[in-house]
């Protein structure tokens, strides 16, 4: 479809004639993941497809590949994503009636070239950086799907990211988050949603004045109301939202003590403690773990940190095609 085809390409002129690479074989080639030599690629693509005399060079290949835009994978992704749910129906795997996702990020290492180390950043140390790019994704630890990922600058911080990525989370979701994400603003921005979204996070000790308290008494499960600081109330304004000091959300707190005898705290916004009791939260949280293992299939089996080519198109190409095979 032209039109279709228009939005994911940055001329109208591109792939308008069937040649050697049109767009199905350029899509075709990325999905199938290249990890070898390119040479070695192209020949074993054309091979299985029965088309050995119609090979092309490495260098046509980066030209055409050139002409499609990243965001492509990022929709495909999204449509195979929504007829999962929608054919498998009753047969997708729920918690309580929700959908349970799971929010993570995590850093890979990219091409040491001077456009990539410009656009994605690095680790720094005292013996010099390494050229490094952050991954965030939306896993669905029941299905094993990962329902939203991209790749960024290493400048870009988790929490900033999934803040701005609150709609991508489906009505009908449950999402746990780890001890690096708590914060008022993002509770904030969970909890104002048109359909407020659900929640399970644990949180630093430390995290507040109130949290501190509920770690020092005795209680295991209250509710109570929490107030942003000056830079959550910024941060917010960043969003559009306007709060005050005087500002407060209603919030659960859970207390849990491990085997070894630390507290884990977990805050939530499911009240009914007679449904989810702290037993059955403290069983869900450690659910969040699936999504550990998805990073490990994705870099490991799928070899996703490995790049076809040494531009900032191709790994975002490469990382969208990724996660489509991985699906």
């Amino acid at each position: 479809d032209s039109e279709i085809k228009k939005l994911f390409t940055f001329d109208s002129t591109d792939f308008s004639r069937d040649r050697k690479l049109p767009l199905r074989k350029i899509v075709g080639m990325l999905i199938n993941l290249p990890k070898r030599s390119l040479s070695i690629e192209l020949q074993s693509f054309f091979e299985s497809l029965e088309q050995p005399g119609l090979c092309c060079t490495k260098g046509a290949f980066s030209l055409q590949r050139a002409k499609l835009k990243p965001i492509f994978f990022s929709f495909w992704n999204d449509f195979l994503i929504k007829n999962f749910y929608n054919f498998y129906g009753n047969n997708v795997k729920r918690w309580e009636g929700f959908r349970l996702l799971g929010v993570d990020g995590s850093n890979v290492s990219v091409v040491n070239k001077p456009e990539v180390l410009h656009h994605f950043g690095s680790a720094d140390n005292q013996f010099g950086g390494v050229p490094m790019a952050r991954v965030m994704q939306i896993h669905d630890v029941l299905n094993d799907l990962t329902i939203w990922g991209n790749i960024f600058p290493r400048k870009c911080s988790e929490n900033a990211i999934i803040a701005s990525h609150i709609r991508h989370l489906p009505e009908d979701s449950l999402t746990l988050f780890d001890r690096g994400y708590p914060s008022y603003s993002l509770i904030y921005l969970l909890a104002n949603e048109e359909n407020p979204r659900h929640f399970l996070m644990r949180c630093k000790t430390t995290f507040s004045n109130e949290v501190k308290s509920f770690v020092a008494g005795n209680l295991t499960d209250v509710i109570t109301i929490i107030y942003p600081s000056l830079e959550s109330i910024e941060r917010l304004r960043e969003h559009g939202y306007i709060v005050t000091l005087k500002t407060g959300i209603k919030i659960r707190m859970v207390k849990v003590v491990l085997p070894d005898g630390e507290i884990e705290v977990l805050l939530t916004n499911l009240y009914d403690d007679k449904i989810f009791t702290v037993k059955k939260l403290s069983r869900l949280y450690f659910m969040r773990w699936k999504i550990e293992t998805a990073y490990g299939k994705q870099k490991n089996q799928l070899q996703m940190e490995i790049f076809s080519g040494p531009r900032v198109i191709c790994i975002e190409q490469d990382y969208g095609a990724g996660l489509f095979v991985a699906n």
